[in-house]
């Protein structure tokens, strides 16, 4: 059984690190595998087929929060006494390289990979679970649990093929021309449309639909939101109906606000999903036009210039593959946990009620705080766990945050691979092992900067500068405050928070790097943006008008 407490042990040998990344306060035990079987088994799979000497993220799951230890691949691991195993998967990553492998893994996830996600999915979403006996609803748990593990490894069995190419291109632009992540990273801005929102062309096709009913935004402008649904139902015809219901089903079951079935998704959310409608009923969405062609042209004329002519050729090939690559990052999640989690969520909802109802826990809500086989066996009359165990574990999960937990654990190894040390590799599996760290450098890499007096600085990561209401976003509780054209101000933010970005006028975060989700979208919106400030959170008062200067990656408060 699992509990918590204060005492925070070692999870194995070596260093780990704290996971701030992902969650912000502990997550539910359903979601433990998840992260220490799943994640762990795709991460090696997509390595070892990338040869790469990295051969994944261990992770560990203590008091509620994920600590992260990087493995790399020895003799040892590969069950080998002798270094053949390892020259096999360096020559291995060599040839994966020359033949750009990432480009047969994009075309196997497009035509292959991704359907199947979205039809089984889909699946699991078509399911009455109302109409289900007691017993269908326990093999139901069941099979939205073993969905859940395997989306989550399809998510990461795609990592490598999403970011290589990245961490090549990031890795020559700093080599060949000192060019630092933030002005390599400003010419992928466009190439990944799936973060301006799973359901962008969707929410297009209803905003025309509800137009070709000649019904006029302003009719909405007094109306309750709880109301704005309804009555567009009432008022329109049989297509927008019928897109509006695709709208829900695509969004409603997906996690909103993060990855465990404790976050919100978009059907606990009404608000939040009515603002999106409204926002492009009103065509208030940032399009690409040719203004931003023309700048992202200068801005790759301007790159060049700094790259010696010998090696443009070789600029413009990874520029090209990373490019091509990026969109991969955001849909391997997309299309696969983040819904898989989020109808898991519903099913624990659904059990919770019903175990509520004849008396087997005290809130139906604490069905969220149990695992997957503890439901299972309150459903079946197995009383193996306790209300008052799951009160206390949720108590927790609510009351602490990342704060409350030490950065690291253990003390870091000597690493080495097989029987040499890191700096004794091949140059091209020094190249890849350069990619993926520079690439897990701009993710996860905890921030350095300290406030300045009224001014806070952070890693500047979209241009521009905007002033605006700050919104303090702390819990999905919060999520109702933001109106548009405020400046979200949070810890982070993941792939799931993309319906609520057409609201924001510029982001600041606490935590995050040049590639954390947050930089990402701010990329393709084209709003300014500054990430990794530490404590905006806690310095910004909500409310408060502020300034974001995303060249220069300063936050101030305007008085």
């Amino acid at each position: 059984m699992i509990n918590f407490s204060t005492e925070y042990k070692v999870p194995g040998d070596g260093l780990w690190l704290l996971d701030n990344s992902h969650f912000y306060r502990p997550a539910s035990p359903y979601v433990e595998k998840l992260f220490t079987e799943s994640v762990v088994k795709g991460l090696k799979e997509s390595s070892s087929k990338y040869g790469l000497i990295l051969s994944h993220l261990d992770y560990a799951y203590v008091n509620g929060f994920f600590y992260k230890k990087v493995v790399l691949c020895t003799a040892k691991d590969c069950n080998s006494e002798s270094d053949e195993v390892i020259s096999e998967r360096i020559n291995r990553g060599i040839e994966a390289i020359e033949k750009k492998l990432w480009r047969e893994d994009l075309d196997i996830w497009d035509r292959i990979v991704k359907p199947s996600a979205i039809k089984q999915n889909d699946k699991i979403q078509a399911i009455d679970i109302t109409a289900l006996s007691d017993s269908e609803l326990i093999e139901h748990l069941n099979e939205c649990y073993e969905n859940s593990l395997y989306m989550m490894y399809l998510h990461h069995i795609y990592t490598i093929p999403s970011v290589l190419p990245l961490g090549l291109y990031l890795s020559f632009c700093q080599e060949k021309g000192g060019i630092a992540s933030p002005e390599a990273l400003s010419l992928l801005a466009g190439t990944t449309s799936i973060s301006l929102g799973i359901a962008e062309d969707t929410l297009r096709r209803l905003a025309s639909s509800i137009q070709e009913d000649n019904i006029d935004p302003n009719f909405f402008i007094n109306m309750k939101k709880e109301d704005i649904l309804s009555e567009i139902i009432r008022i329109s015809n049989s297509n927008t109906k019928k897109e509006l219901n695709n709208y829900f089903n695509l969004v409603g079951n997906r996690l909103i606000t993060g990855y465990d079935v404790t976050d919100k998704v978009g059907n606990d959310m009404p608000d939040v999903l009515v603002d999106n409608i409204l926002l492009h009923l009103n065509g208030n969405i940032n399009t690409s036009n040719n203004e931003f062609d023309i700048e992202n042209e200068k801005r790759h004329n301007r790159l060049l210039s700094k790259i010696p002519s010998e090696h443009h050729i070789e600029f413009n090939e990874l520029l090209n593959e990373a490019r091509l690559l990026n969109r991969l990052r955001d849909e391997r999640s997309l299309y696969t946990d983040v819904l898989a989690t989020g109808l898991a969520r519903r099913a624990l909802k659904h059990a919770g009620e019903r175990l509520y109802k004849i008396g087997k826990i005290e809130n139906p809500s604490l069905a969220l705080y149990a695992t997957n086989e503890e439901v299972c066996d309150l459903l079946a009359g197995r009383n193996t766990i306790l209300s008052s165990t799951l009160i206390e574990r949720r108590n927790w999960c609510t009351s602490q945050c990342i704060e409350n937990a030490p950065i690291m654990l253990g003390e870091e190894d000597n690493i080495y691979y097989g029987q040499g040390r890191i700096e004794n590799l091949p140059k091209a599996a020094r190249l890849s092992l350069s990619a993926i760290s520079i690439v897990l450098k701009e993710v996860y890499e905890e921030s350095t900067f300290v406030e300045d007096g009224s001014k806070l600085t952070g890693s500047p990561v979209s241009p521009g500068i905007y002033e605006g209401i700050a919104r303090i976003i702390n819990s999905v509780e919060d999520f109702g405050k933001i109106q548009k054209g405020d400046v979200l101000v949070t810890r982070s933010t993941t792939a799931s928070y993309n319906v609520i970005l057409p609201l924001l006028g510029a982001i600041v975060t606490d935590r995050g790097g040049q590639l954390s989700h947050a930089a990402i979208v701010a990329r393709e919106f084209g709003i300014p943006s500054v990430v990794g400030t530490r404590d905006a959170t806690q310095v910004i008062e909500d409310g408060c008008r502020i300034r974001v200067d995303g060249s220069n990656g300063t936050v101030e408060k305007i008085i």
